[in-house]
């Protein structure tokens, strides 16, 4: 995966047109693929999710992660 550099909360983060930027969340290690395009004033990022990496880096930080389960709400009519 390519090297990403810290950054700081609310810290700016520069991307140039075409650039692909991996991005881990720090404190959960979930990583997304970032794809930019700049069409004069518009930016358009998608997003795309690695499940890979995310594993890895999970795997190697030891991190669970775990899900609520939300209540089940049931009607009655």
């Amino acid at each position: 995966m390519a090297t990403q550099r810290p950054t700081q909360a609310g810290e700016p983060i520069i991307y140039h047109d075409k650039d692909i930027i991996p991005l881990e969340c720090c404190d959960c290690g979930l990583v997304h693929w970032i794809m930019v395009d700049i069409n004069g004033k518009e930016v358009i990022l998608r997003f795309f999710r690695d499940d890979y990496q995310t594993d890895k880096i999970r795997k190697k930080a030891k991190l669970i992660i775990y899900r609520k389960r939300s209540k089940s709400v049931t009607t009655t009519t």
